[in-house]
């Protein structure tokens, strides 16, 4: 079976423009937790999810309507062809350890997505159109998307030199927040503080 036959068409996206709380919005209608970003030709550009609505808004201390969904997408995204099979694309979800894919033309248009669940659905449905996969495939991906990341040693490497190399200026802290309780703005300022210590740390060479 080919993921056309149960990938979902017209799904509902939005483009880079679009403000967070219209991306928001959308996904409240449509009961989704993320969305495909379209260009004006309707190609696909991103991917935003309401975690990366959530985490922007907190980050940046700004309301949904000043946020445009081009500065939180991820703009790295991985796609399938209608044509390919669905074992090829629950193989794609194990490997780049994602939930949902979207299904693109030969000129990178949208036509369709697909995600986990619905492989599931289709898995645990009546009727002989059943697709090549079984539950226990389903049970296995999604084990593998939901471990926890090993870093390998030259990875962490990595992140010890950048953290020596930071100033404080370039340690990212959440926004202040309008209204912030007492204990808020003391976590707050404790966390400034320990990040101004990291900083001068940096600068001495320490």
């Amino acid at each position: 079976m080919k993921i056309q036959d149960l990938m979902t068409s017209g799904a509902r996206v939005c483009q880079p423009a679009d403000n967070l709380s219209t991306a928001a919005q959308a996904m409240w209608e449509g009961d989704v937790g993320a969305l495909p970003v379209v260009d004006a030709d309707g190609k696909l550009v991103g991917m935003i999810t309401d975690r990366d609505i959530c985490m922007a808004a907190h980050l940046r201390g700004a309301p949904l309507w000043a946020v445009p969904v081009s500065e939180a997408m991820a703009k790295v995204v991985f796609s399938c062809r209608p044509e390919q099979k669905i074992e090829d694309v629950l193989a794609l979800c194990a490997e780049k350890r994602i939930r949902r894919v979207p299904v693109v033309d030969g000129d990178s248009r949208l036509i369709g997505l697909a995600t986990l669940s619905m492989l599931a659905q289709a898995v645990d449905g009546e009727g002989k159109n059943k697709p090549g996969i079984s539950a226990k495939d389903i049970c296995r991906t999604l084990t593998t998307i939901t471990s926890r990341r090993e870093p390998q040693t030259s990875a962490r490497l990595e992140v010890e030199v950048t953290r020596t190399t930071l100033a404080a200026s370039d340690v990212i802290t959440p926004a202040p927040r309008p209204g912030a309780t007492k204990s808020d703005k003391k976590a707050d300022a404790k966390a400034e503080k320990k990040a101004d210590k990291k900083g001068s740390k940096a600068r001495a060479g320490k």
